[in-house]
Parts: C-alpha cells; structure tokens; sequence
C-alpha cells in the first residue's frame, strides 16, 4: 500500500523522470518549485461549491526549466505574499485549467516566456 506524501514539494522532488500526475486531496501550505521537470500534472481533488475549487494552496508556485506542466482544478492563495505573484512561470509549454489565482493586488500571475496557457 502506497503511503501519500506529507507535502506535494516532497513528491516534486522525489520525481526523477517524465511523467507523473501528483494528486492533492487535502489543502497545504508551502511554496512550490517546480525546476527542471517535464510531462508533471499536480492535480486537486474536491468537490466545487460555486465553481471554486476547496482544495487551496496557500503559498506560490515558481516553474523554471520545466515544460509540460499541468496544474489543474485547484485554487491557490497567495494573498499572504506581499508584491510576490501568486505564480511564476520562467519555462514554457505549460497548462493551468479550473485553476483559481488569488493573489495581492496585481501580482496574479506572471508568465515569463512564450507557450504557457491560463484558462
């Protein structure tokens, strides 16, 4: 029986190929850095209640040298973060669906190279 990891950081780092969908099923603090990975979907699981998702990331999201990146039915708060974008994205080819951004006044989400889509 897998055991799941106590933080989605953990499961990042402990990717060591192409590949791999890392599900959340309960809300988390941290930052995530996502460096160097490629083909990776973080997905949220939750019911929705008035099409926001009730899984919630509190923190930020930092994606550098990766491409094929997928986060998707989520919401991420990173309101406590004062002039920090709630994400950043330095890599391309990237893809967020049913994602909520909810971050200080004007530093949702800050795309820093061609390719990536928001919907």
């Amino acid at each position: 029986m897998l055991k799941p990891y106590r933080t989605i950081q953990y499961a990042i780092n402990s990717i060591s190929s192409n590949g791999y969908i890392i599900n959340v099923l309960t809300s988390q603090t941290e930052n995530l850095v996502i460096d160097g990975k490629s083909q990776l979907v973080i997905k949220f699981h939750g019911s929705t209640i008035q099409n926001s998702p009730n899984i919630v990331l509190t923190g930020k999201i930092t994606i550098s040298n990766s491409s094929s990146i997928k986060i998707i039915d989520g919401q991420i708060d990173a309101r406590n973060l004062v002039n920090e974008h709630a994400i950043t994205i330095n890599s391309g080819n990237n893809y967020f669906k049913n994602l909520t951004v909810l971050g200080d006044s004007g530093y949702g989400v800050l795309i820093n190279s061609s390719g990536s889509a928001y919907n």
